[in-house]
């Protein structure tokens, strides 16, 4: 400090003393100078005393989320206790101005979707684009795992198997169960048992003689794919099941199906004649009304047999009977009918009424 009075400077303590006060803290002061010796009377001089904010502490700022408050950066100062929102302390601010307020979620819908039987659904949701957050509720106030909206598929529903392919010799047949989607699946039908039946178990023939094997009974898709002699100098046959002896001894007849079974008979060639073995009728006793007819039916074995089948009535004014067997009541009484095929013999007693 410099006291000058009429151009001359003057010397502190020799003559003025200097008095101040309230001039330790930040503010308004006052300093008196007070005169010594010729020097007489007090100048009193108020001044201010600022802060230079030589102690400043930092406080990083932080983003406000959706749901929590962020504040700005700023600078505080300790010996003026001031907040600044510069280092250099030029920009005074609160310590209210600094905070950021929560700015709250950005909800997004996703609606509701259906599970299926393959696909996951799910329940109505909002996500938040901010902080990616999941919520059960448009106000965003019930937060939930996206998992939590998941809806299992529900699997296949099947209903019950339902034959889609049958079964044949050749292949296998299959069942079929669906589920309401669409999707299916399936299980194997086993394939039909190979099956055949033959009008004769084994043949006898004469040399030349002829006899037609008929077939039956196959599993469905099955067929004949061929017939085959064991010796054609013994037997032939043709693909439609004619067998032809040729000479005296016996072969085998081999049917192939074409499922790959076999049956095989026996053919059994003689020079003479195939006489009747056995004989069978219908009938041993019948009971006619008069006007009333009835065939008589026949069996006789071998079925190659070359001695033919002949009918005879005892009493023909009774009853008739034709060369095939049809029987005619013609009055009451009794007749007897005899059966014939070589030496064997069968008879059938009719009664008419």
């Amino acid at each position: 400090m410099k006291v000058v009075c009429n151009g001359k400077v003057l010397v502190k303590d020799t003559d003025y003393r200097v008095i101040y006060k309230d001039n330790q803290d930040i503010g308004t002061a006052e300093v008196t100078i007070h005169g010594i010796g010729e020097y007489i009377g007090n100048i009193t001089i108020r001044f201010q005393i600022y802060c230079g904010h030589n102690n400043m502490l930092h406080t990083e700022g932080k983003k406000a989320t959706c749901t929590e408050a962020g504040k700005a950066e700023y600078w505080y100062c300790s010996v003026c206790e001031k907040y600044f929102s510069d280092e250099a302390g030029t920009k005074e601010t609160t310590l209210a101005d600094t905070v950021l307020p929560a700015i709250g979620h950005q909800l997004n819908k996703t609606d509701s979707k259906a599970a299926t039987c393959t696909e996951a659904g799910n329940t109505e949701y909002w996500t938040c684009n901010i902080c990616g957050k999941y919520f059960s509720d448009e106000a965003g106030t019930n937060e939930i795992r996206l998992a939590d909206t998941v809806i299992p598929a529900t699997g296949h529903h099947y209903g019950e198997y339902q034959l889609t392919k049958e079964a044949t010799a050749l292949e296998e047949g299959v069942r079929t169960a669906y589920c309401s989607c669409g999707a299916y699946v399936t299980v194997a039908v086993p394939a039909l048992t190979p099956s055949i039946k033959l009008n004769v178990s084994s043949l006898r023939l004469r040399v030349k003689q002829k006899y037609t094997v008929k077939v039956t009974g196959l599993a469905k898709g099955d067929s004949v794919v061929s017939w085959s002699t064991g010796n054609k100098k013994i037997a032939r046959v043709s693909q439609k099941g004619v067998v032809t002896g040729k000479a005296r001894e016996n072969t085998i007849i081999t049917i192939r199906l074409a499922s790959g079974y076999t049956k095989k008979i026996r053919v059994y060639v003689q020079k003479g004649l195939v006489k009747t073995t056995a004989l069978k009728i219908s009938n041993t006793r019948l009971t006619l009304k008069k006007g009333r007819s009835y065939t008589l039916r026949t069996t006789v074995a071998p079925v190659t047999s070359q001695e033919k089948v002949t009918f005879k009535s005892s009493n023909s004014k009774v009853v008739s009977v034709n060369a095939k067997g049809k029987i005619y009541a013609k009055k009451k009484g009794k007749a007897r009918i005899t059966v014939r095929s070589g030496k064997k013999r069968r008879v059938c007693v009719v009664t008419v009424k």
